[in-house]
C-alpha cells in the first residue's frame, strides 16, 4: 500500500479527517481502543476479533502520530508572488491585506512586511517588520543587509516619530 493510501486508510479507520486536529484524533484513537480492547472481550468468541481490530486501530493511529511529526517542507519563496505584484502596482492596501491573510508570520513574512510598509511610506513600521525578521532569522545576511542599509539611508532623512521624507523615496 502507498504511504497516501496508508495514511488515507489510518485516517478512516479512526473516523477522523486530515484536517482534524491532533487532540480530536487522540480522542478518536482513545475512546475505539476503549470500546475494542481485547480485554473486555477475554475469553468470548470475539477475542481474536477484538486483538485484530485493536492491532489495526493502533497501526492507523501510529502512521498518522508519524505523518504529522515529520518536518513539513518549508514554505516556498513564491508564495508572496501576488504580494509583490501588487506592490508593482503601487496597491500596497490589497498587498498589505492579502500580506496579513498568509501564514506562517515568519522571518520571510515579516521583510516581505516591511516592504509593503516601505512602499506605503510607513518607516517606523517598515523598520520594526526587518527588526522583526532579523530576530527571527538572524542568519539571513540579505535581512541584515537591509536593515543595516536601511537605516544607514534613513538616518538623519526620516523623521520615525512624525512627517519625513518617505521610506520609499530614500531607497527606491
Amino acid at each position: 500500500m502507498k504511504s497516501d493510501e496508508q495514511l488515507q486508510h489510518a485516517y478512516q479507520t479512526l473516523g477522523v479527517t486530515a484536517r482534524t486536529a491532533d487532540t480530536d484524533v487522540r480522542a478518536a484513537y482513545y475512546a475505539l481502543a476503549r470500546q475494542y480492547h481485547p480485554d473486555f472481550y477475554h475469553g468470548t468468541d470475539r477475542a481474536e476479533a477484538a486483538q485484530e481490530v485493536m492491532r489495526t486501530i493502533n497501526q492507523a493511529y501510529e502512521v498518522i502520530r508519524r505523518d504529522r511529526k515529520k518536518p513539513k517542507p518549508a514554505v516556498p519563496p513564491q508564495r508572496f508572488h501576488v504580494i509583490r505584484h501588487l506592490l508593482s502596482r503601487q496597491d500596497t492596501v490589497r498587498a498589505l491585506a492579502a500580506l496579513n491573510c498568509m501564514e506562517p508570520h515568519d522571518a520571510a513574512w515579516h521583510a516581505m512586511a516591511a516592504e509593503c510598509y516601505a512602499t506605503r511610506g510607513w518607516p517606523q513600521r517598515a523598520l520594526c517588520s526587518m527588526q522583526q525578521a532579523v530576530t527571527l532569522a538572524p542568519e539571513n545576511q540579505g535581512y541584515q543587509t537591509q536593515l543595516h542599509q536601511w537605516t544607514q539611508q534613513t538616518a538623519g532623512t526620516v523623521n520615525l516619530g512624525g512627517r519625513g521624507t518617505r521610506l520609499r523615496d530614500v531607497f527606491y
